[in-house]
């Protein structure tokens, strides 16, 4: 088999450019490219989420992979190089067309000279460009330009939805919830909901039933941004705070350094557990979308003694 892998990072690029210049390549060499895996997502992503997974279960021994050029595989020098040595012991050839490199199913000293040093040169560009967009934004900034988008309600794809959306919020449906069932990243919610100044009727504890049971809990919050170029861990506590808390306990109270605790209604124990177990999806979901993670962060009962989720 023949396989080509196509990843881009944003949807302002094109799989269709790379997919060309694969089957471009293949014409010139007089072959046939049998199956495309196409991923459009950043390469800060796992290796399962990028399919890079799918790629090595596809392919068998003597089978070609063909990429456009190495930095398609991984970020940093050693994530390629971890990822070739894989294809080489499946005895896999990997072909890539911008450095020309075709790596017949074993490591010679060229090779292995040719991809370092071209996975190299793609994490040192990589890490060039970051650095020139930062002295420029604070070139701006010293000019006192003001970064960022325009504040304010604009143009939205979610606009047609509105009463829709607020017809949710007045039901009680999460947000998580709600993105889903619109088909939107919870962000684009969160953003959405915010400039607009759309609130979800908080619980009122007066007008609940007297039978319903509470338990307090005490959530212990660590969320950190995946690599040092990311810079969301801020927007996604703020998310979890405003939208997400709430959900649970309207009257939620913030003792610091990540540090909450919730008055949580129930049913019964297993109720209880659904929705802690739910809360702390909910959390990580929102860190992951914002490319930050939410490892460590537990919820532990103040009423019952060793009874706590992660």
């Amino acid at each position: 088999m023949i396989l080509g892998y196509i990843r881009i990072s944003t949807s302002l690029q094109d799989l269709k450019n790379q997919k060309n210049s694969i089957n471009e390549f293949a014409r010139k060499n007089s072959f046939i490219v049998d199956k495309f895996i196409e991923v459009e997502i950043s390469s800060r992503k796992n290796q399962n989420e990028r399919k890079i997974n799918e790629v090595f279960a596809t392919l068998q021994e003597n089978d070609i992979l063909i990429i456009t050029e190495l930095s398609r595989l991984g970020r940093s020098l050693s994530e390629i190089l971890k990822i070739v040595n894989c294809l080489i012991e499946k005895k896999v050839k990997l072909i890539t067309i911008k450095e020309g490199i075709n790596l017949q199913n074993k490591h010679s000293i060229q090779s292995k000279v040719s991809i370092t040093m071209f996975g190299l040169f793609a994490e040192l560009e990589r890490d060039l460009i970051s650095d020139r967009t930062k002295v420029a934004l604070a070139a701006k900034k010293a000019q006192g330009v003001k970064l960022g988008r325009p504040k304010g309600a604009g143009k939205s794809k979610l606009e047609p939805h509105k009463e829709q959306i607020q017809e949710l919020l007045d039901k009680k449906v999460s947000m998580l919830s709600i993105s889903k069932i619109l088909g939107v990243t919870y962000p684009t919610l969160f953003s959405f909901i915010k400039v607009r100044n759309m609130k979800n009727k908080k619980k009122n504890n007066a007008d609940l039933d007297n039978h319903k049971k509470f338990m307090r809990v005490q959530l212990s919050l660590n969320i950190e941004n995946n690599t040092k170029y990311v810079r969301g861990k801020k927007k996604v506590i703020e998310e979890i705070e405003n939208w997400i808390l709430p959900d649970y306990d309207s009257a939620y109270k913030k003792l610091g350094d990540g540090e909450y605790i919730l008055k949580v209604e129930y049913k019964n124990k297993k109720d209880l557990d659904d929705s802690m177990y739910e809360l702390l999806h909910k959390i990580a979901t929102a860190a992951d979308d914002r490319h930050c993670f939410s490892d460590n962060t537990t919820i532990q009962s103040l009423d019952e003694e060793d009874r706590y989720w992660s």
